[in-house]
């Protein structure tokens, strides 16, 4: 997954209406979008996403059906690390502490230890990797 572009609000929208249905019509995706554009409005988004290397389709008597390129975890961590390079400069560190910054209060305790749990294993991945 190489060289997609980022997604505008309505686009994550749609696209995560298709990652619902697995293969989506444009009335699929219509009918799970809360106060949906119209049709031809939705249709031009998910060819925008086919365009943009997030959707492939297929035609079946007579309609598109529209499915995603990528599972969701591989476009969510390709989109992430989008977003570290392009607004952080690649500096993981900054992006954490933001996302703690701005979760602020969201979190509980069993996030905070959930959190020590990943970071703890990622240490030992790294130390064990550079044996």
């Amino acid at each position: 997954m190489t060289n997609l572009e980022a997604l505008a609000p309505r686009e994550r929208q749609v696209m995560e209406a298709v990652y619902r249905f697995e293969e989506a019509t444009v009335s699929d995706v219509r009918g799970v979008i809360p106060d949906p554009p119209t049709y031809n409005t939705i249709r031009a988004i998910l060819n925008t996403l086919s365009d943009k290397g997030y959707l492939t389709f297929r035609q079946q008597k007579g309609r598109y059906l529209y499915s995603p390129v990528a599972s969701k975890t591989k476009t969510q961590k390709h989109l992430v690390r989008n977003l570290v390079e392009t607004l952080f400069g690649g500096n993981v560190t900054e992006v954490v502490a933001t996302l703690l910054d701005v979760a602020g209060d969201q979190l509980t305790e069993d996030d905070y230890r959930r959190l020590q749990t990943l970071i703890n294993e990622s240490a030992e991945f790294k130390v064990q990797s550079a044996k």
